[in-house]
């Protein structure tokens, strides 16, 4: 330790040199970290469209949001399953963030 206070002071040109290269690559890192300031609260959700026009609500509930509910609810990771029925059909079923990615609309089959 000693040596290296010694050099330090002898070579203070180079001292100078390397600490502002240092300071540089540290500024110059910093610039260019993506970091997220606030991270993202919300919960996975998957969002099921579908296009049923010539059904009232009613209908969309009974032939449409019965089944693709009954298709979700055996889902792995399914929290809770929300669903409304318009002049169309939307669902959001929130995952829990440990589910694999395997999990969600894509792999649904309707069986039966």
């Amino acid at each position: 330790m000693d040596r290296l206070l010694t050099l330090s002071l002898r070579y203070r040109f180079f001292t100078l040199v390397a600490i502002l290269m240092v300071i540089a690559t540290g500024l110059w890192s910093f610039a260019h970290l993506t970091i997220d300031a606030v991270p993202d609260l919300t919960p996975v959700q998957v969002q099921v469209l579908t296009r049923a026009t010539a059904l009232g609500p009613v209908e969309v509930e009974q032939f449409v949001t019965f089944p693709i509910e009954s298709l979700l609810n055996g889902l792995p990771a399914l929290r809770e399953l929300r669903s409304v029925s318009r002049y169309g059909s939307r669902r959001s079923p929130p995952f829990s963030r440990t589910a694999p990615t395997s999990t969600g609309p894509g792999n649904l089959s309707r069986s039966g």
